[in-house]
């Protein structure tokens, strides 16, 4: 008897039904500004907090960084690219946006879409507004002068003439002479010849050297005038320029030497 009881009270609990658990909804992001620990199922209300402080589930109206890194801020790119710029730095003097243009030496805005080329106010000489007028005193816009022999910006005259008697010929010669550079390489003269003498000169071969370091004298050019007629009180100027000096050293020092000229003439009697 006590066996069927037992029996009887087992069927009954066993056949009893269970309640099955009530999900909750929430937000489940953990990141979100309400998530929710009990929360079963997400129900697609997760909010979050922009970097301004605001807390929505609008995307539309997130806070922003501007030019200048701060979020929410109002700096704004100009027209130069340039973070809360006042649109200056990239605007010519013509008021041309990314525009060349500049103002030239002469206070003039010039170039770029001026039409203008710059400095055009500037005469030969260099002078803003000028009228191409060579300094008095001076033989060209750079500050020379000319010197005895009438070369302008020569520094290396000789200006006390130099008489030359051959046969029944006779000459007065001045000159003036440049080197390049040190080490000198190259000389070039300006001479000027004269007939002092009372022929026709026909012929004239003028042989110039100058003495460098180490008193080495070396030969300079050679200048011919063939069947040049030169009558009595008339002049000629010519330039020559020799051709590399051939030494073993380079030239670091040179002087000319008028007693080393020669000068061969010929003339008509």
């Amino acid at each position: 008897m006590k066996k069927l009881i037992l029996l009887s009270i087992l069927l009954i609990v066993g056949c009893e039904e269970t309640t099955a658990p009530t999900p909750t909804l929430g937000c489940l992001d953990g990141q979100a500004a309400n998530y929710d620990a009990t929360a079963s199922i997400d129900n697609n209300t997760c909010t979050y907090i922009d970097s301004c402080g605001v807390i929505d589930i609008d995307l539309t109206n997130d806070c922003a960084m501007d030019c200048a890194d701060e979020w929410g801020g109002t700096a704004v790119l100009d027209n130069c690219g340039i973070c809360n710029g006042n649109n200056a730095t990239c605007i010519d003097c013509a008021d041309v946006w990314g525009g060349t243009a500049s103002i030239d030496e002469c206070g003039i805005c010039t170039g770029g879409m001026t039409g203008l080329d710059p400095n055009y106010l500037k005469d030969a000489c260099g002078v803003c507004g000028g009228d191409d007028t060579i300094p008095e005193g001076y033989c060209d816009c750079n500050g020379n002068v000319y010197d005895c022999n009438d070369v302008c910006g020569s520094e290396d005259a000789i200006c006390t003439p130099i008489t030359y008697l051959y046969e029944n010929c006779e000459i007065t010669l001045k000159y003036s002479w440049t080197f390049t550079a040190s080490p000198y390489t190259k000389i070039q003269y300006n001479c000027f010849v004269t007939n002092t003498g009372d022929n026709t000169i026909t012929d004239i071969l003028l042989q110039f050297s100058v003495v460098g370091n180490s008193n080495t004298i070396l030969e300079g050019p050679l200048v011919a005038k063939y069947d040049t007629e030169i009558v009595s009180g008339d002049s000629i100027h010519f330039t020559y320029q020799a051709a590399a000096l051939n030494v073993e050293s380079p030239v670091t020092s040179v002087e000319f030497c008028p007693n080393c000229m020669y000068a061969r003439l010929e003339c008509s009697n």
